[in-house]
């Protein structure tokens, strides 16, 4: 009998290799330590369950820890996930159970609440933030298949805002309802769904604000009028920074969290004191939300206007007047810089300090709209002296012209007079006698008959 021949191909071979491998190294996971995925450059990828397809093992803690650079962000998608259920006397996650922690930029950890079989949740999960932790707990023997979850490190450029909600029956405002700004752009406007009108009912609308990651972004309230009384039934305006996270902080007492968010219900009334007007972020992004809840809104006219209106401007760099001339790690300013001035509580009593100084893109100067910090009009101090000596010199301009055209017109004029007398008195010679003389006196008169 003859050799027997082989039935698979060496690329056969080495697939099934490659299977088994898989295989055996996500059933053989230790999880002693933490599972490190770091990639520098946007990528997508998958972790699994230990065991993965097969039935996870019990008793087992593994910490799945997903980061990439800080300009970029984690998004997760939830393509499989079975896991045993929540306990039937204490609906509790006690067999098994996923936490999600989001790490943000100052190292905080924002941990979530236990995930278990069963449970209703957004199967896809976006972050502003570049590092996550999966923490994944089994204690019993009652085992399920696992989970299975997509990962994606997006760039900066691709970050979208978060999803805006509207449930108003009229879809009138919808497309007004959230967006974000064009790249390149040093300022905007954003103004709430219908404004000056009115605004939806039952909406949760999201505005992205994204600038160069050197920049940082100032905010100032132009127009709020939401309710007549401070009170957010209505409605509640937030700015927060864009690298904020809203899950519960593992260290509640931390006072920084205090100054990542701003809320602003009721009506401009309420915030007179000057500053509590603006807001600027720590970096390069910025988020705005407006949600509004099932009460009727109030109605707008010409003279009531209703629903928010704010500026944001990109910020190059802040002067420190009181030190060294500039913000430790700050640039220096190659482009304008706002004069800034004095903040005084108490007017004649010498309690004051310097307000900012802003550094920002020399194309804002005269722009129209002051970019510079509340109460701060530098950058559009000498606009109306510019635009008098540009009108004056146009009107001068129009005048020459008129006065030109009329000396035109009246040389015309004169020159045509002169061509008529010319062109009178040569019809008037070739009339004229040979001999010289008037052809009345030729004519004799006729002698009378006798």
């Amino acid at each position: 009998m003859g050799n027997p021949v082989s039935v698979f191909s060496s690329s056969t071979f080495f697939f099934i290799t490659w299977l088994l491998f898989q295989r055996f190294a996500n059933a053989s996971l230790p999880c002693t330590k933490p599972i490190q995925i770091y990639h520098e450059n946007p990528t997508t990828g998958v972790v699994y369950s230990p065991n993965w397809p097969d039935p996870y093992p019990n008793r087992v803690n593994c910490v799945y820890n997903l980061s990439t650079t800080a300009s970029n962000v984690v998004h997760l998608i939830f393509s499989h996930f079975d896991l045993s259920p929540r306990s039937q006397r204490s609906h509790q996650c006690l067999d098994a159970y996923l936490i999600i922690i989001v790490v943000d930029r100052q190292g905080r950890q924002h941990i979530g609440d236990r995930i278990c079989g069963g449970d209703q949740f957004e199967r896809v999960f976006e972050t502003m933030q570049s590092n996550i932790l999966l923490e994944f707990v089994s204690y019993t023997n009652t085992v399920r298949s696992g989970f299975k979850i997509e990962y994606q490190f997006i760039s900066e450029g691709s970050i979208r805002q978060p999803t805006s909600l509207y449930f108003d029956a009229d879809r009138t405002y919808e497309a007004a309802c959230g967006g974000r700004n064009e790249a390149g752009t040093h300022w905007g406007e954003i103004t709430s769904p219908g404004f000056p009108l009115s605004y939806p009912k039952n909406i949760s609308c999201s505005w992205l604000v994204r600038v160069d990651p050197s920049q940082r972004i100032y905010v100032r309230l132009i127009h709020l009028n939401i309710s007549d009384i401070k009170e957010c039934e209505f409605g509640v305006l937030s700015v927060a920074n864009g690298y904020r996270h809203e899950l519960n902080v593992q260290r509640r007492d931390d006072r920084r969290l205090e100054h990542s968010e701003a809320k602003f219900c009721g009506n401009l009334k309420f915030y007179e004191e000057e500053g509590l007007r603006s807001y600027i972020t720590t970096g390069n992004r910025l988020l705005i939300r407006f949600k509004t809840g099932a009460r009727t809104p109030l109605r707008g006219d010409d003279e009531s206007k209703v629903g928010f209106k704010l500026i944001w401007t990109a910020i190059n760099a802040i002067i420190d007047e009181t030190s060294t001339g500039m913000i430790q790690n700050e640039p220096a300013c190659n482009e304008f810089t706002c004069h800034g001035g004095l903040l005084c509580v108490e007017h004649g009593q010498g309690i004051c300090q310097p307000k900012s100084q802003f550094c920002i893109d020399s194309s804002l100067v005269c722009n129209g709209v002051p970019n510079c910090a509340e109460g701060d009009f530098s950058d559009e101090f000498h606009c109306h002296s510019t635009e008098i000596f540009v009108s004056g010199g146009a009107a001068l301009f129009c005048l020459l012209l008129v006065i030109g055209a009329v000396m035109c017109c009246e040389r015309a004029r004169r020159k045509s007079a002169i061509q008529k007398a010319l062109s009178s008195s040569e019809r008037s010679s070739s009339n004229a006698p040979k001999n010289g003389r008037p052809v009345w006196e030729d004519r004799k008169p006729r002698q009378p008959q006798r």
